[in-house]
């Protein structure tokens, strides 16, 4: 099923009298919050996961103190690792439930935002990489500029210019989007609700150098690198353990 017209819909009489009422206010207040607030414990948790993850090689750090093996200092780090990704999904979802939220009307965004289905999620990502320009052209709300009647014929060129500029960089972030959900989906949800079966992976794909002469990492996690493909940075780190290892 292809995506829905985005273009901001009400069921009030006018935008006016929309964004007048309280009911209009509240809406546009929610999605300022629920943007800023969103962005901000993001990109913060990520800040953290990073630090943490550089901290517990660190020699000194309380890791050491915590986790006196290295098999389980090498754990936790993976698990660090693997949180970061795990945020990034979820951010990737939260940005699809906000664009799906505008195919209906405005008075009912806030509770399409929170309410939406994993189903829907998959749906978009599905169908956003084959839409067309007039979607990502509704999406951003962008005025045709052949309406625009008082401006010089270079003024609505450039005009044109930077709308196409940001369809494609809208089209070319959602594509890079989903390949990132395709090759880390799987990690994700098995980390979200089953992790013991994270042992059901079987063999590596790829094994980075780094951890090639490391054999005590390798009988703690199967690892799925690929220097080529930089979509796979940061590396995929699957808690399991070797074969024969138990």
């Amino acid at each position: 099923m292809a995506l829905k017209d985005p273009s901001p819909k009400i069921k009030s009489p006018s935008f006016n009298d929309f964004f007048n009422s309280m009911e209009g206010n509240e809406t546009v207040s929610f999605i300022n919050e629920f943007i800023i607030l969103n962005h901000m414990v993001r990109v913060s948790y990520s800040h953290v996961m990073q630090e943490l993850t550089h901290e517990i090689e660190v020699e000194t750090s309380i890791f050491n103190r915590l986790f006196p093996e290295k098999g389980e200092r090498m754990v936790m780090k993976r698990l660090f690792q693997i949180e970061a990704i795990s945020s990034a999904l979820m951010t990737s979802e939260e940005l699809s439930a906000f664009c799906l939220s505008f195919e209906g009307y405005l008075e009912d965004l806030p509770k399409k935002l929170v309410g939406y289905k994993t189903e829907d999620i998959n749906r978009f990502y599905k169908n956003v990489i084959n839409a067309d320009d007039q979607y990502f052209q509704d999406l951003w709300i962008f005025p045709n500029p052949d309406t625009f009647t008082e401006i010089e014929k270079y003024e609505r060129s450039l005009i044109e210019k930077i709308q196409d500029q940001n369809i494609r960089f809208t089209r070319k972030l959602f594509n890079e989007i989903t390949k990132f959900r395709q090759l880390y989906g799987k990690l994700y949800n098995k980390y979200k609700h089953s992790l013991p079966l994270f042992l059901s992976f079987g063999e590596p794909e790829h094994v980075s150098a780094e951890l090639e002469k490391d054999k005590e990492c390798l009988e703690i996690v199967v690892v799925f690198d690929d220097p080529n493909n930089l979509l796979r940075k940061p590396r995929i780190f699957i808690l399991a353990r070797a074969q024969g290892e138990g």
